[in-house]
């Protein structure tokens, strides 16, 4: 009886531990399962904010819109040298257009031409004055072609530096969702963990 009475108490106190254990495998459980489901939510959350189903064409667009980037960067700097020509060829225009009215004033005092050292007739005047009249006329063209690329130019140069400015936040913006997406996939490996370890303790 006394052996008996020691084998009812061993298995009491055995049924006590396994009842311990149970509790805590419940608590383990609840606790594994609102992990898992807080995982999910997450999961959900990141993924209905992404342009992009996965991180590789997240990449190539990131990749895409870098190529993009020096396209448009190449193209400014093609935009801002060709302003700089067209400035010096506006200014050249301008100095050649002051130079000729110089001359037309000067011409009518002197009394010998400077360039072939012979007496200044009206004839010779005339001439001088048609030659100033001829390069004013064609600086002026030229000042003004000058100007009207310019003006182009500009506006080309402000389109480009918005659109820089477009792909530059574009890049910014999928180069998170990269982010995201490396996220995500920690997240769902996180969970596979997560949902076997519930199945273990079930």
């Amino acid at each position: 009886i006394e052996e008996e009475r020691r084998k009812v108490l061993s298995l009491k106190s055995e049924l006590n531990s396994t009842k311990d254990r149970i509790k805590d495998k419940e608590k383990q459980l609840i606790r594994t399962k609102t992990e898992s489901e807080s995982l999910i939510k997450q999961l959900e959350e990141f993924s209905s904010k992404l342009d992009y189903s996965s991180s590789e064409k997240c990449k190539e667009a990131i990749e895409h819109f870098k190529n993009k980037l020096d396209e448009k960067r190449k193209e400014l700097d093609k935009i801002i040298k060709e302003e700089i020509e067209n400035e010096k060829i506006k200014g050249i225009s301008l100095s050649e257009i002051e130079k000729s009215e110089e001359i037309k004033k000067k011409v009518v005092n002197l009394e010998i031409c400077p360039l072939c050292q012979s007496k200044m007739s009206e004839e010779h005047i005339r001439h001088v004055n048609e030659d100033a009249d001829f390069r004013i006329k064609k600086s002026l063209e030229n000042s003004n072609n000058a100007e009207d690329k310019l003006s182009k130019l500009k506006n080309s140069r402000l389109n480009i530096k918005k659109d820089l400015d477009n792909i530059t936040e574009k890049i910014f913006l999928y180069e998170k969702e990269f982010e995201r997406h490396r996220l995500i996939n920690d997240k769902k490996e996180l969970l596979k963990r997560t949902v076997n370890e519930e199945k273990d303790i079930e």
